[in-house]
């Protein structure tokens, strides 16, 4: 979902203890935390063991955590920055990356409604390397109160859990009002292809059919440039999932990191003048898209998920706690994540098995039975595979879906 949430306020304001109440700690990072992982035991002259922080430990610290940082973003993870942030300089590192990983940044606020007073107290309770002292909190109390809020973040001052929930969930749209709805797979830069399959399914213009892209609209293909002219602009009964290949093409537009086959098969093949149009396409797709359709709730991502992993907020799905990496790639057995990779081979009986009744699945990226999109949906009747190889001679494959729960499957080649 590309989230970043910065926490703002002098120590003993209730930062550290906001993480811990809600359980965000692998999705935090924190100065005070990678401190710790460079300070070194030493001994007092009476023989007791104490850390010893030296002033480049600071500097190194600092470093580490923003290039974890970067790296987690890369990977599209909701992340909680668990500092003072005083200043609008502390904030200008977090804007910097928000702006290279298309993040959106909220500065969560905590203490304003605390005294100096109220504050030294509380730090006065606190033991251990979190006791700051009077002097420490005093200064920064100070520069907070002279604080003026950044135009490029938005401000949240109370209920933060509240708000953090609701941006971290998805509401689950009602496609009741359509005719029919059209689910595609890969199109991996094969406009040939999406061409025929557009007027084979009686073309995007009409308003009573919804279409969904499962992700990976460029790269590979020969016609990515027709792709794009047949995708943009950008339709209100049109919706579109954020494959890998969505990020490969945006970050290797934005700089921030080069992938070549992105480079070589779409970026050097459509002409410069519409590079701008292709990088809004492919920075506005959904990580993930739930739709209500006849008596079904369908769950759209790029390579499938284990449906436990999203908790729910009344009505609505929490899916931003996991990065967008799972749902691009898909989850493994541990040696293949290890490899960078979602498993290829026997994924899909675990992911029907975690689908409960009336909750089916669409996605696309990997297909245990190859270019064979029909064979999974007879033994796994809530899972529907697109990925065909449409750039490897397959065809590129979409599902037509019924309210009365009805389906048929639309198949295209590209030469």
């Amino acid at each position: 979902m590309r989230k970043l949430f910065v926490l703002q306020g002098v120590p003993a304001s209730g930062k550290s203890s906001f993480i811990r109440e809600h359980n965000l700690q692998r999705n935090t990072l924190s100065y005070d935390d990678m401190r710790d992982m460079f300070t070194i035991n030493s001994h007092d002259g009476d023989g007791e063991v104490v850390r010893s922080i030296r002033k480049a430990v600071t500097t190194s610290a600092i470093k580490a955590v923003h290039e974890a940082a970067r790296y987690r973003m890369s990977n599209g993870e909701t992340l909680f920055i668990d500092n003072t942030n005083t200043s609008r300089n502390a904030l200008k590192p977090w804007l910097g990356m928000a702006r290279d990983y298309g993040y959106k940044v909220f500065v969560l606020s905590f203490g304003n409604d605390l005294s100096l007073d109220q504050i030294i107290l509380r730090d006065a309770f606190r033991g251990g390397r979190e006791h700051v002292g009077v002097d420490t909190i005093s200064r920064m109390f100070d520069q907070l109160s002279a604080y003026e809020p950044h135009p490029e973040a938005e401000h949240i001052y109370k209920d933060h859990w509240d708000f953090v929930l609701n941006e971290i969930s998805l509401d689950v749209v009602d496609l009741n009002d359509k005719k029919e709805v059209i689910v595609v797979g890969d199109v991996q830069g094969c406009g040939n292809a999406l061409e025929r399959l557009i007027e084979q399914c009686g073309g995007m213009d009409d308003k009573d059919k919804h279409w969904i892209f499962a992700g990976d609209l460029f790269d590979r293909g020969p016609t990515p440039e027709k792709v794009l002219d047949l995708m943009w602009p950008p339709r209100r009964n049109v919706t579109v999932v954020e494959g890998n290949h969505e990020r490969s093409v945006r970050q290797t537009l934005m700089g921030t990191r080069t992938f070549n086959q992105s480079l070589n098969t779409t970026i050097s093949v459509i002409p410069e003048s519409k590079h701008k149009s292709l990088l809004k396409l492919v920075s506005q797709p959904k990580t993930v898209f739930i739709f209500k359709y006849g008596q079904c709730e369908n769950v759209v991502t790029h390579a499938g998920i284990n449906y436990n992993i999203l908790g729910n907020n009344g009505d609505r799905r929490v899916v931003g706690l996991n990065p967008d990496y799972d749902y691009y790639i898909g989850g493994g057995i541990r040696s293949q994540t290890y490899l960078n990779i979602g498993t290829y081979e026997g994924f899909m009986p675990p992911l029907h098995e975690s689908n409960p009744p009336l909750v089916r699945q669409f996605f696309g990226h990997r297909n245990d039975y190859g270019t064979d999109v029909e064979t999974p949906n007879g033994l796994f009747p809530s899972l529907f595979p697109l990925e065909s190889k449409v750039e490897e001679g397959g065809v590129l494959s979409a599902v037509r879906l019924s309210q009365d729960g009805t389906y048929s499957y639309e198949y295209a080649e590209e030469d």
